[in-house]
């Protein structure tokens, strides 16, 4: 009998809703080799800055004398003075989401994986490329929201279930 799903799709976001997915997509695929998996990541990278104290020492003051041949101007003695310094943070970062992915995949028995990144609406750009490789099945992870937030805003793998062009699997 031939493999129901031939080609997988896994939205893949880092999130527990995402790693549950990928779980779950590692167990399907335990029972079926021979199956085409491609993970997606739709581009959500958020860069930004933080302020943090550093401590800087600086070195005591020459006060003109020779060092090793060479002239140095005074310089203040400031020792153990806080500082500010800005760090990048980045949020959602693509890469490292990647990265686990590929970790707990690399000895899975697919012929091929895939790693996608897309941009665009999540939803809308993993439903198109699920109609773009002719895809069997999409695994997505539930987000966990509910209440208010989901009834105004909806929620990806809510509007991944609406406009599908195949089965979708939500792992909860």
């Amino acid at each position: 009998m031939d493999n129901l799903f031939r080609r997988i799709i896994l939205a893949y976001d880092g999130s527990e809703g995402g790693k549950k997915a990928l779980q779950l997509t590692l167990g399907i695929v335990a029972q079926n080799t021979g199956m085409e998996l491609t993970v997606v990541n739709v581009y959500d990278e958020k860069i930004g800055s933080k302020q943090m104290d550093s401590i800087h020492v600086e070195p005591p003051a020459l006060n003109g004398y020779l060092l090793e041949g060479i002239q140095l101007p005074p310089l203040p003695i400031k020792q153990g003075f806080n500082e500010k310094t800005t760090h990048t943070i980045i949020k959602n970062s693509v890469d490292q989401i990647l990265f686990e992915a590929k970790q707990a995949l690399e000895n899975s028995p697919f012929i091929s994986v895939d790693y996608i990144i897309l941009e665009g609406s999540p939803a809308d750009a993993i439903c198109e490329l699920a109609e773009k490789f002719e895809a069997d099945l999409i695994v997505a992870g539930s987000s966990g929201t509910g209440g208010l937030r989901r009834m105004f805003l909806g929620s990806v793998t809510g509007n991944i279930i609406k406009n599908a062009p195949c089965h979708v699997l939500v792992a909860k």
